[in-house]
C-alpha cells in the first residue's frame, strides 16, 4: 500500500487508540482534538487527562496506524 496523505484534522474529531499509541499512559481506547492550529494539535483522552501534540507527529501517528480515525454518525456506508 501506497504512503498515506495527511489528513485534515478538525475540531472533536475521535481517534480509536491501538497499541502502537506509545505515549498512551492511562491506556485510553479513545482520544477526540480539542484544537488545531498550522504547529500543534491539542486531544484530551477519554480520561480527561489532555495533551499537545505538534501537527507532523500527530499526522505521523494517524499515518502508522497507532491512531485510526472513528466512524462519523454521518458515515453510513457497508
Amino acid at each position: 500500500m501506497a504512503a498515506r496523505e495527511n489528513i485534515e484534522l478538525v475540531n472533536n474529531m475521535e481517534f480509536g487508540i491501538t497499541s502502537k499509541f506509545v505515549p498512551n499512559l492511562c491506556e485510553a481506547k479513545t482520544l477526540k482534538v480539542v484544537e488545531i492550529n498550522n504547529t500543534s494539535v491539542r486531544i484530551e483522552l477519554e480520561s480527561k487527562q489532555k495533551g499537545v501534540f505538534p501537527l507532523s507527529h500527530f499526522q505521523y501517528l494517524i499515518r502508522h496506524g497507532a491512531l485510526v480515525v472513528s466512524k462519523d454518525e454521518g458515515e453510513e456506508t457497508a
